[in-house]
């Protein structure tokens, strides 16, 4: 069952991930929804990964982590940097956008900014676990 959540999981951060650039005003409360939904989505997907986190951080402060899994390990703090920046930049954008339109606040230019940040880790994170992507693609219950 923890195969099947983890791929329709990952999949909807996915199909989140193509969405939520889409910004224009009549979009707007699509793109608030589905970065709720993301949030939500990236807290699951952490939960069912949190061995991978344990093991991971247990094999550094032991010294027995290969570059591979310390790439993966940097890419996943980087991630969580990024999307926090986005997430409290976009409820101040929000907020922004509720007082006086907002479009050009600082305060939206930088949710932007860390939002492009965020979807260029993203890919990277993609592209850093292709293989076991491939995988889980591939398999009716996906790896593990």
């Amino acid at each position: 069952m923890n195969k099947k959540i983890r791929k329709i999981v990952d999949l909807s951060l996915f199909l989140a991930f193509i969405l939520l650039p889409i910004t224009s005003a009549r979009w707007i409360a699509v793109h608030q929804i589905t970065g709720i939904l993301m949030l939500l989505l990236i807290i699951i997907h952490l939960y069912l990964n949190i061995g991978w986190i344990k093991n991971s951080l247990k094999n550094l402060f032991k010294g027995k982590m290969n570059k591979k899994a310390k790439r993966l390990l940097v890419l996943a703090a980087l991630l969580a940097i990024a999307f926090t920046a986005t997430i409290i930049t976009g409820i101040l954008a929000a907020q922004a956008l509720s007082i006086d339109g907002g479009g050009n606040h600082p305060v939206h230019r930088l949710h932007t900014l860390s939002a492009i940040i965020s979807g260029i880790l993203v890919l990277l994170h993609i592209k850093l676990n292709w293989s076991l992507i491939k995988l889980l693609l591939r398999k009716k219950d996906g790896p593990r």
